[in-house]
């Protein structure tokens, strides 16, 4: 009798575990949010301007941006080339509205268009843009994430991310602008700064680049 019981518990156990596994194979996580889109593929150092080094082979896409990536497709209203997660807000903020007040601009996620001025020799994880008007802003990605080439300069480029801003030192803004007269093969002298200064860019979630306007 009690070799019975023991049987019977042993098929009871089995039957707990085995629902256990089974409802814990059918858990589906949530799709990520277009915020932690954008998060991702913004880089993840502070560092304003170098390429990041921890990105590299391991930045990867999701399987829709993927499908989209540097494609010809239609994203918020704009056809071009499609990059990363393409452009889904409508409304456009001026760069200069961004540029007059940073700080209440930080952590916002907005649409900003304009032409591209340069672009990342390096990794061609950013490209700076330029509206009408000359307001300026860096649109920045994780290496890889997006690889912008340098046949973009000039383009038209409709882009969106998140707003940061980034307070440099003294010694951080000489390397700073170092790094950027050493890519576009100007003098520099580190002297001639003299003051820290703030750097304001946009941690990219996706662009579209069309032909020059």
């Amino acid at each position: 009798m009690e070799a019975y019981w023991q049987s019977q518990r042993s098929i009871l156990i089995c039957l707990v575990a085995a629902t256990t596994a089974l409802t814990a194979c059918n858990k589906v996580s949530p799709p990520p949010s277009p915020e932690s889109t954008a998060e991702t593929a913004a880089a993840a150092t502070d560092d304003p301007h170098l390429c990041d080094p921890t990105a590299g082979s391991d930045a990867t896409l999701s399987a829709g941006e993927q499908a989209i990536a540097e494609g010809r497709a239609v994203a918020g209203g704009v056809t071009g080339t499609v990059y990363g997660g393409g452009v889904q807000i409508v409304e456009v903020t001026k760069i200069a509205t961004i540029q007059a007040d940073p700080q209440a601009w930080s952590g916002k996620r907005v649409r900003v268009e304009g032409e591209v001025l340069d672009v990342c020799q390096m990794a061609g994880c950013w490209f700076e843009m330029r509206e009408e008007g000359g307001a300026r802003i860096r649109f920045k990605v994780r290496d890889g994430i997006m690889v912008f080439p340098q046949t973009a300069k000039g383009s038209h480029a409709v882009a969106e991310g998140i707003v940061r801003t980034i307070q440099l030192d003294l010694d951080q803004t000489r390397r700073y602008l170092a790094h950027d007269a050493e890519e576009a093969g100007r003098e520099f002298d580190p002297a001639s700064v003299t003051a820290p200064m703030l750097v304001v860019r946009l941690d990219g979630a996706g662009a579209v680049l069309s032909g020059s306007r």
